[in-house]
């Protein structure tokens, strides 16, 4: 079982490999492209990286469908490096990621061309500038944020920081919260989980060693009209809370 497993793993990651190769050569048309185009190529290349993990995914709503009517702020809550993929094999959008992406080769350049919004987490000068970069980003398409501030191992949600949000009340936009839960044989998996002392290569593994991999996105309703930041992290936090299985 052992050396099987090493030759599955070892396949998976040629693959995977090679897919990221195709990823640095598409992530210049990428860069380029605009529209359906744009949106095709990564969720063209999303969808391979799912495929190869063999990771499904299973929805209540439509995301696609609701994000092609109005733009919003998505509000998730963050488990994974496979958070990002899985949404934008859904529908691709732009993402608030952490600065440090930019130091991991050749997804620092998909990360570029996907018009990824880099953001120092530690500093509260470069949050104060994101935050209008975000509200010009809203009035084009719709963006992502991981309120949580970090990554859990998904049997929980974080608390929510509120920061972020402030964008959405400046944009006048409603916040879309959604969650994401990873199983495996029907129970809450923590094969993918990013966080704490587990590496990127160790959470790959993880997930390659799972063999399959369900993850469930749940769309909630939007909401809107909120003046006070910190009001909206507490609601959207209790429901996202609310909507996964413990």
């Amino acid at each position: 079982y052992d050396s099987k497993m090493k030759i599955i793993i070892l396949f998976k990651i040629s693959l995977l490999i090679a897919h990221m190769i195709l990823g640095l050569f598409l992530s210049i048309p990428c860069y380029l492209a605009r529209g359906i185009i744009k949106k095709n190529l990564i969720s063209f290349w999303s969808r391979g990286i799912l495929l190869i993990l063999n990771v499904k995914i299973s929805q209540n709503l439509d995301l696609d469908n609701l994000l092609s009517n109005q733009n919003y702020l998505i509000t998730s809550n963050h488990i994974s490096w496979l958070d990002i993929l899985v949404i934008n094999s859904i529908s691709p959008l732009y993402f608030v990621s952490k600065d440090e992406v930019k130091s991991w080769p050749i997804i620092n350049m998909i990360a570029i061309a996907a018009n990824t919004i880099f953001i120092n987490r530690s500093s509260k000068a470069s949050i104060k500038k994101i935050n209008p970069i975000i509200k010009d980003y809203l009035e084009k398409k719709s963006v992502c944020i991981f309120p949580e501030g970090t990554s859990s191992d998904g049997r929980d949600v974080l608390p929510f920081k509120s920061n972020l949000l402030q964008s959405a009340i400046d944009a006048k936009c409603s916040v879309l919260p959604i969650s994401i839960q990873y199983f495996r044989s029907q129970k809450i998996s923590t094969d993918p989980a990013f966080y704490a002392d587990i590496s990127l290569i160790q959470s790959l593994i993880n997930t390659i060693k799972a063999k399959k991999i369900n993850v469930k996105v749940y769309v909630m309703h939007p909401i809107s009209g909120f003046t006070n930041r910190k009001n909206l992290a507490h609601t959207l936090y209790k429901m996202t809370k609310d909507s996964i299985e413990l």
